[in-house]
């Protein structure tokens, strides 16, 4: 993930790390495949890699809040919705998934 200069488009920042750097499945390069949710200056995303997890990214110092698989063999290719500290957010096994923002706790996982 690169952080870009909003002025001149110049990478500012980026992150890597084994589990969201972009991989190649099938002929396909895959990686981050969802939309990012943004609050307090903490990225929210799912990476479709062979963990399929759900991260948390500080996205001053680049570096990894935490990291959560959500459903085994399952992946998620949904934006991540969040509400009050929650985020909200399914998998392709039909399941809806609360994790607590601060520490990716999951609070529940039901069939959607």
């Amino acid at each position: 993930m690169k952080l870009l200069n909003r002025a001149d488009g110049t990478v500012a920042r980026s992150y890597t790390t084994a589990g969201v750097d972009a991989y190649v499945a099938g002929g396909a390069v895959r990686g981050i495949e969802t939309g990012i949710v943004i609050s307090n200056g903490v990225a929210f995303f799912h990476t479709s890699t062979t963990t399929n997890n759900f991260h948390a990214m500080d996205l001053t110092t680049m570096q990894s809040v935490w990291s959560v698989t959500l459903s085994s063999g399952s992946v998620s290719h949904s934006t991540p919705a969040m509400k009050d500290g929650t985020l909200f957010t399914t998998t392709t096994d039909g399941k809806m998934h609360a994790v607590n923002a601060a520490n990716g706790v999951v609070h529940w996982t039901h069939n959607a």
